[in-house]
């Protein structure tokens, strides 16, 4: 058995392209070209290597035993020892006398992501290792893709962060500063 760890880069297209709302297995996505992701190396290189994954799945192999495999697609993930996407939110407060600017006029309307807990994320991978691994469920859930998640909120990043930077005695700034001012004062 193989569980594939994918990730949503692999279809997050750019927002100009308004085609990722919500995401589930049941929903029909039109393919996304590559060159439309947020990401489009890693989002692309994703995407290719859950392909070889799937298509593998039933494949026999020299001892006659089949190959069952399957993918998860993960949201941005958080939990203990996290040293990216939490500390880069407080790293950014430090240096900005306490507030967490962001950029962008955010908090946009409808502007949101869910995140995962790591642990959550981890223990999919043990459910789906059991059910591929399990001869009455192989077939059934064996060459597809599943969307985790968890009852992490779903907000906008700079929300997100706040839980964890106001306990700390950090504030999220309510508006967010344009990508063209930042620019120009970074010129400076």
């Amino acid at each position: 058995a193989l569980v594939y760890t994918g990730s949503l880069t692999q279809v997050q297209a750019l927002p100009k392209h308004h085609r990722v709302v919500r995401y589930s297995e049941a929903s029909d996505h039109p393919p996304v070209d590559t060159r439309e992701l947020n990401f489009p190396y890693y989002g692309g290189s994703k995407g290719q290597a859950e392909n070889l994954v799937l298509l593998a799945n039933g494949q026999e192999g020299k001892d006659g035993n089949k190959l069952h495999t399957c993918s998860l697609r993960l949201p941005v993930m958080f939990g203990e020892r996290d040293s990216h996407f939490v500390l880069i939110g407080l790293r950014a407060a430090k240096r900005c006398c306490g507030y967490l600017v962001p950029f962008g006029l955010t908090p946009r309307p409808g502007v949101t992501m869910q995140s995962l807990y790591i642990g959550n994320g981890a223990w999919a991978h043990v459910l789906a290792a059991k059910k591929l691994l399990d001869p009455e469920r192989q077939d059934q859930i064996g060459g597809e893709y599943y969307y985790i998640g968890d009852h992490s909120p779903v907000c906008s990043i700079a929300n997100f962060q706040a839980q964890f930077l106001n306990p700390l005695g950090y504030r999220v700034l309510p508006i967010g500063i344009p990508l063209f001012i930042m620019l120009i004062l970074a010129y400076f």
